[in-house]
């Protein structure tokens, strides 16, 4: 019943269902990267050990947790939710571009700096994305809805996983990266398609 209700949700409303690509996109190329993500430093950056992959990976989350409350009092500030789709957009393709630049990278301290960028581009992207979805749900059906997109969110995830796994071992570590580079920049094109649907919606 609830994959019944997730198909009807996302048929039946244009904008969940793109935002909704938009983060599975993202999302699950993150889940894609994060089961191979120790084993490519360690394998590819010169010098690195597991505990830089975990520095990194707290760069990554520390540079979004500073850049939340700033982003989030800025769309506060703007009416409409024009700013929001623009930011989600650029977010998916500043990871994209990331995810693509640190596929090829052997330095740590590019490592380093790249994972901040990544950072802020998982900043911008949660902050417009849940002030996107939650402007578009159906009130009347609030846990419903939000059921139904976690189910098509952990199904993805869950198959991105075993992907992740299964290409990192067989194609390479960096190729999976550079896989989930390609899925975040697929997704820029999802925001770009609920332009028109956020005409009278404040």
């Amino acid at each position: 019943m609830r994959g019944v209700y997730a198909s009807r949700l996302l048929k039946n409303n244009h904008a969940i269902r793109s935002l909704t690509l938009s983060d599975f996109g993202v999302w699950s190329g993150s889940n894609l990267i994060g089961v191979v993500f120790p084993l490519f430093v360690i394998g590819q950056i010169q010098g690195a050990t597991v505990t830089d992959a975990g520095i990194s990976t707290m760069i990554y989350l520390g540079i979004a947790a500073l850049c939340n409350i700033p982003l989030g009092r800025f769309m506060d500030k703007h009416v409409g939710l024009k700013d929001e789709l623009t930011l989600l957009a650029i977010s998916n393709l500043v990871r994209g571009i990331s995810l693509i630049a640190l596929a090829l990278t052997t330095s740590l301290y590019w490592l380093f700096i790249l994972q901040a960028v990544l950072g802020i581009a998982k900043s911008m992207n949660t902050t417009s994305w849940r002030i996107l979805f939650s402007r578009f749900l159906d009130k009347n059906n609030i846990g419903r809805s939000w059921g139904a997109y976690d189910t098509v969110m952990s199904i993805g995830f869950g198959i991105a996983a075993f992907l992740g796994g299964y290409l990192g071992e067989n194609l390479g570590y960096n190729i999976v990266i550079f896989i989930g580079g390609i899925m975040s920049l697929i997704s820029t094109f999802f925001p770009l398609m609920s332009f028109k649907d956020i005409e009278g919606v404040q």
